[in-house]
């Protein structure tokens, strides 16, 4: 087997000296750089081999066709016994002897042999530039994976720094455990992450060793033990994707062979016309002979002729061929269509990826430096115990990942420039090794697309999406500014629906239930005058609360039904549930309903339709007034999660048109707390709504967490 030119290397002695010298690099512990390691990768692939051999076959069968431009020479030479039965011929049996040299030499075919030695020719430029190709493939397959060997390498590294960090916290965690200054639960926490760290790092020992091997089949060495990390392949990156796509068209070697392969073909359908053209040959013949042609005696024949053969009628075979021809012709534009959109692809993708991995690689780092920082003050917190264990584990796995997304985009980064090179066609070049020698096939030096370049594939990059940072930052601005207004326009509100304190007790979670034994408190004020003042002071009242009511409505454009819970008229009744949804008389319970409304609102967490069932003028406890109530019961109600709360036992008493009470078994639930209290609701009715007055617990159940 012959070997393959060594036109990746500068000097035949160097190649010489490499060939001679593979089996002992596997050997080797010296420290093997990019540059060695492409270069065995493709002097040694088999797949480059395989196209280095189809080349050299490409050139034997482009002899075989120009061998039809120069003369044939046939010599033919017999002896033997001739017997002839004639009248005219004295002798029957005659011993002859000939010898005959003809010479041919082709005048015109119809073009057809030379439009076959130009297929050809194009035929062995496809065969070349899919050598250059392969070779560049490989030499893509060696570099990523000699860079995918540092990341691993990396990424082991990492791995085992943050099993160290976390037997470091867990060893520490175990003292303290020990002497009955930290949790059991801690420890069992600790535990959890330091098997997860183990877990990670078999996970990227063994995705080094799968990365090894693939080293191996790629390169045919082991990876040394040192292997430098190379400066970055930034040179000769064009500064702009429409450039590099106009560089790939005449660079890339795919595309430029299957342009050459449409030339083959057209040449290969031009070739099949000449089937339709007659043959002229010039041919000299010499004969010589004794007893030829029963002729008695030596004779002597010299011929110098021009012969023309032409077929006639061949069965429309010719014609057929040439629409197999024409078929493949297109096949072949297809392809290089194809392959023009695919490299148009591969090579804006790379581009874009080099482009965006070098800007969020500083991202990243900048993150990188943000979470070591936060992890060692996390670090020194812990220590003197004012951070959990659980935010050192958290801070330690965010740097983790952090320091691992940092290793991933530099090698990304390094192997996205591979990539630019090996879609321009030019990383064998940037390695700073040669190709093979210009003058080995000839035309391959001024080769240039011509008017074979695809039509359907133009240069032209997709448009990427650029972020407009400043308009996101205006946007952001905005946002706190419409924070600030809402939460303003929501003070402004309640302080006009609410003025004064409001109370509040509701599920014993807030305030504090009432002595057992206590009894409600009373409807409304008694008065001496039979309840005269109380009813002008209620009028007073509703106007106020109609005309606050407008000032909101007009200061947040909001319905009313959104600022108010509304609650239909009552009726004087006494009905029972045994928990959950509230039962409703047949002739119309409004104040159960209203009671509903509460509860129902309560147990959805909706602040502002809890808040509207109580009265402008409820007021709270003693300890508290209505402002520190109304954002302790919005604290309580946002920061509770899985709330149920039913009724049960519901008794109304109806004290005149404008007053009543409800009095029912609450049971209250929430992911942390619960307890069963007995309370009552006192109700003021204010055009046609029920509103809560005031509120008292009697009989409470323990709170369990």
């Amino acid at each position: 087997m012959t070997n393959p030119p060594c036109f990746l290397l500068h000097s035949l002695a160097l190649c010489t000296a490499l060939v001679v010298s593979a089996p002992s690099f596997a050997q080797a512990t010296k420290p093997l750089a990019l540059k060695e390691a492409v270069q065995n990768a493709v002097l040694n692939n088999p797949e480059v081999l395989a196209r280095w051999h189809t080349l050299k076959a490409a050139d034997g069968e482009r002899g075989v066709s120009a061998g039809g431009f120069f003369p044939k020479v046939d010599l033919a030479a017999g002896s033997g016994v001739e017997r002839r039965n004639a009248a005219t011929v004295a002798s029957t049996h005659f011993d002859r002897s000939s010898t005959s040299l003809t010479i041919t030499q082709l005048l015109y075919d119809g073009f057809a042999t030379r439009n076959d030695v130009k297929r050809l020719d194009h035929a062995r430029l496809v065969r070349l530039f899919e050598f250059f190709d392969t070779s560049e493939s490989v030499a893509l397959e060696a570099v990523r994976a000699y860079y995918d060997v540092l990341r691993y390498r990396e990424l082991v590294r990492l791995a085992e720094e943050n099993f160290v960090q976390h037997r470091s916290v867990f060893n520490q965690t175990e003292r303290r455990v020990k002497a009955r200054v930290a949790r059991a639960v801690d420890l069992e926490q600790i535990s959890a992450r330091l098997a997860l760290a183990e877990a990670n790092l078999l996970t990227e020992t063994s995705n080094l060793h799968d990365t090894t091997a693939r080293f191996q089949r790629v390169v045919g060495l082991m990876p040394a033990a040192e292997m430098p990390l190379p400066p970055a392949l930034t040179q000769n990156i064009p500064t702009d994707a429409t450039i590099a796509l106009r560089e790939a068209q005449q660079r890339n070697g795919a595309l430029r062979a299957s342009i050459e392969n449409v030339r083959s073909s057209n040449a290969a359908l031009a070739s099949r016309s000449g089937a339709y053209q007659p043959r002229f040959d010039l041919r000299l013949r010499r004969d010589q002979g004794n007893n030829l042609n029963g002729i008695p005696g030596s004779s002597d024949t010299t011929v110098a002729e021009v012969v023309m053969s032409w077929n006639l009628f061949n069965g429309l075979s010719d014609r057929a061929r040439q629409r197999q021809f024409a078929e493949q012709l297109n096949v072949a534009k297809d392809l290089r269509d194809k392959t023009c959109r695919d490299i148009r692809q591969t090579l804006l993708i790379a581009y874009n990826d080099a482009r965006k991995l070098k800007e969020q690689l500083g991202y990243l780092d900048q993150n990188k430096v943000s979470v070591e920082k936060a992890r060692n003050a996390y670090r020194q917190q812990f220590d003197i115990g004012q951070r959990t264990l659980l935010d050192l584990l958290d801070t330690e796995n965010e740097l983790f990942q952090a320091r691992r997304a940092v290793a991933n985009a530099e090698q990304d980064l390094n192997i996205a420039y591979a990539r630019t090179h090996a879609g321009l066609g030019t990383l064998l070049g940037a390695l700073e090794l040669s190709k093979i020698e210009t003058d080995a096939v000839p035309g391959q030096d001024q080769w240039n697309e011509g008017e074979d370049a695809s039509q359907h594939c133009p240069p032209e990059p997709v448009a990427v999406y650029v972020v407009d940072k400043g308009a996101l930052l205006l946007r952001a601005e905005e946002l706190v500014k419409r924070n600030a207004l809402l939460n303003a326009r929501e003070r402004a509100v309640q302080e006009v629906l609410t003025p004064g304190g409001i109370p509040f007790s509701p599920g014993g979670e807030t305030a504090p239930a009432s002595p057992p034994g206590s009894a409600p408190a009373p409807a409304a004020p008694s008065s001496r005058s039979g309840g005269t003042e109380p009813q002008q002071s209620l009028e007073k009242q509703t106007a106020l609360i109609n005309a606050r009511e407008k000032a909101a409505r007009q200061a947040t454009a909001l319905p009313l039904a959104s600022q108010v819970a509304v609650a239909p008229k009552p009726a004087t009744v006494v009905s029972a549930a045994p928990s959950g949804t509230l039962p409703e008389a047949a002739s119309g319970d409004d104040l159960n309903r209203a009671l509903e409304g509460w509860r129902a609102a309560w147990s959805r967490r909706d602040v502002d339709a809890y808040l509207g069932f109580y009265a402008p003028g409820f007021t709270p406890s003693a300890d508290s007034d209505r402002n520190a109530w109304r954002e302790k019961r919005k604290a309580v109600l946002g920061r509770a999660v899985d709330i149920a709360v039913d009724v049960s036992e519901v008794s109304v008493t109806k004290t005149d048109a404008t007053h009543a009470s409800t009095t029912f078994r609450q049971t209250y639930r929430s992911a942390s707390y619960r307890d069963v209290v007995t309370k009552t609701l006192q109700w003021v009715r204010v055009d046609d709504r029920w509103l809560i007055m005031r509120e008292s617990s009697v009989t409470p159940a323990a709170g369990i967490q």
